[in-house]
């Protein structure tokens, strides 16, 4: 059995179970295995091979592009659609996409280094624009500035 301990306010309590199942965010856990006093503390501690792969999992942003076009030039029976991308450095740059319905508008996805990307629209109508060129769906349709 397992017994879990947890604070309200300043009350201290205990639950006894046959199982604990935790589910904490990433941050939460690396800061557990940092040993922060004021994130969950395991007795006894996690197998090291957990805390290690704890340590080395990376998270980062996750950002949303809105793209607004004159006309839609994807199939606009599809709610979603992904993109391979050609290079790894740009594997996180628009990868999925979530078209609204009745608008000509799409959501692209972008994450790891990709989502770090800051920029004024000036710079980013145009690589977007060619961007959207290399996924060869249909026909070019520029963006709306």
């Amino acid at each position: 059995g397992v017994k879990v301990q947890y604070k309200t306010d300043d009350t201290t309590n205990t639950v006894d179970g046959d199982v604990c199942l935790c589910t904490v965010p990433l941050g939460v856990l690396k800061r557990s295995i940092n040993g922060c006093t004021d994130a969950p503390k395991f007795e006894p501690p996690l197998p090291e091979t957990t805390a290690k792969a704890i340590a080395e999992m990376g998270f980062g942003n996750f950002n949303k592009v809105v793209l607004i076009f004159s006309r839609p030039f994807w199939d606009v029976t599809q709610n979603y659609f992904g993109h391979l991308n050609h290079s790894r450095a740009s594997r996180g740059e628009m990868f999925m996409f979530t078209a609204l319905t009745k608008a000509p508008v799409l959501i692209a996805m972008m994450a790891g280094e990709a989502a770090n990307l800051e920029a004024p629209n000036e710079v980013c109508y145009s690589p977007t624009t060619v961007h959207y060129n290399s996924l060869v769906i249909f026909k070019t349709i520029s963006l709306i500035q």
